[in-house]
């Protein structure tokens, strides 16, 4: 995806990246279905090996055994999606909690982007429940820690509209006044005036 207008810079703490090829190789992204929608009626093992397949070279023969597949296993354990290849085989996508299926994609993105030190998660109010949310914060804060053959963790921007009401990130970047109205006028103001409207009645 090339922006319409303006420069995308990324600057890690060894250096300046600002080339499409360049941000394409240390970015990963996910969470926009127009990217990496995941099929619901196919077997996980099916698109975590059509995904390999696109990534790896031509004369490379796939495996079928996805526990066999290094850098598959990699990603999952590093975001915490415990599939095993029997698993995988007989569970469809739309068979998976919604957390599994957002760490399905994160998997994906992960195995896209051997080489990400940035990966950013768009719209993690996709999770409904809070608690699911919250998890799925933990599991994107484990990426920090460097991966098999990584000097580096992986960095995360995960974008919400909703606040981080656990304080879960190391840190919150507010957007423009829409978001600062919305913290004093938002969903979650709005709930908490209603709860101590009930109980005072």
């Amino acid at each position: 995806m090339k922006p319409k207008s303006g420069r995308i810079e990324y600057r890690p703490s060894h250096g300046k990246f600002t080339s499409l090829d360049e941000l394409h190789r240390h970015i990963a992204f996910s969470g926009v279905p127009d990217i990496d929608y995941v099929e619901r009626l196919v077997p996980v093992r099916s698109i975590v090996r059509e995904q390999v397949a696109w990534i790896s070279p031509w004369y490379r023969r796939t495996p079928s055994n996805i526990d066999h597949i290094e850098r598959y296993c990699t990603a999952a354990e590093r975001i915490g999606f415990t599939l095993s290849n029997q698993e995988a085989k007989h569970t469809t996508v739309g068979e998976l909690g919604p957390l599994e299926r957002f760490k399905l994609r994160i998997c994906l993105a992960l195995l896209a982007r051997p080489e990400a030190e940035l990966l950013i998660v768009d719209d993690i109010d996709q999770l409904r429940s809070l608690r699911l949310r919250a998890e799925f914060l933990q599991a994107l804060r484990g990426l920090g820690a460097p991966g098999e053959g990584q000097a580096l963790g992986t960095s995360v921007l995960a974008i919400a509209v909703n606040d981080d009401v656990d304080g879960i990130a190391d840190a919150t970047i507010q957007v423009g006044e829409a978001l600062s109205r919305a913290s004093a006028q938002g969903p979650l103001h709005l709930v908490r005036e209603r709860i101590q409207q009930e109980v005072g009645q």
